[in-house]
């Protein structure tokens, strides 16, 4: 009897560990390239698509999740983050598509933030070393070590261009050098259906960030009507075939 209780234990902790990994196992590692760029040089991106909308239509900003689809294209969806504070959204997102995800993200530019690229850079560094207990889950899975998936940009940056968002911030119209850091997680595209995720951390000085994201992964128009292009011609072989 004992045996066997030890046997379904082990056999109960094999199938936890199994529900675990295939959980994460869509989370890319550090450094890992998506579509022939980097994470890293793809945050540069995530800011770029950030800052391209105003406040009042921003998903950063979005209380719902009403604007999560604006400037959504490529092979990634930015998955907006948060100004500061807890926010909760729901959305859908293509099924095809990767998803960065930011824990805890920080960009700084030249020449409001410092002078050069070094002095960026060292601002960058400084205010992620600083982020306490950052965190991202999966469906109810946490990943582990967090700490081990933070993206700097490449060396010579990324630039930051004009924007109307930059322009409400009171900043002058014009392209700017800038560096980003901090946690992220690149996701394998999802699989249809319903998932969420948290993630966030915290900030000396600065509201935690908890983000609460209800995603509904569905395929994108095109795979539906592929799917009945197929039907159909394999519908028309069979009738020809009796």
């Amino acid at each position: 009897m004992l045996r066997r209780s030890s046997r379904l234990s082990v056999l109960v902790l094999a199938l936890i560990l199994m529900e675990s990994v295939s959980a994460h196992a869509g989370v890319l590692a550090q450094g890992s390239t998506v579509e022939g760029k980097t994470i890293a040089e793809w945050t540069g991106e995530w800011w770029n698509w950030l800052v391209k909308e105003p406040f009042e239509t921003n998903a950063q900003a979005d209380p719902t999740g009403e604007h999560a689809n604006r400037n959504q294209s490529g092979p990634v969806f930015f998955v907006a983050g948060s100004f500061g504070g807890p926010v909760e959204r729901t959305f859908t997102v293509p099924t095809g598509k990767y998803l960065l995800v930011p824990m805890i993200p920080y960009v700084f530019w030249a020449p409001e933030d410092g002078a050069d690229e070094a002095a960026i850079r060292a601002l960058a560094a400084s205010n992620v070393d600083a982020i306490e207990s950052p965190y991202f889950e999966l469906d109810g899975v946490l990943l582990a070590d967090p700490k081990s998936y933070r993206e700097a940009s490449p060396p010579g940056g990324f630039t930051l261009s004009d924007s109307p968002l930059l322009r409400q911030l009171g900043l002058p119209a014009m392209d700017r050098l800038a560096v980003a850091d901090g946690y992220w997680a690149m996701l394998e595209p999802l699989t249809a259906g319903e998932h969420t995720i948290r993630f966030g951390g915290m900030q000396p000085g600065q509201p935690d960030t908890d983000g609460v994201l209800h995603i509904t992964a569905v395929p994108e128009p095109g795979t539906f009507a592929l799917l009945g292009v197929l039907g159909g011609i394999w519908f028309i072989r069979r009738k020809r075939s009796r």
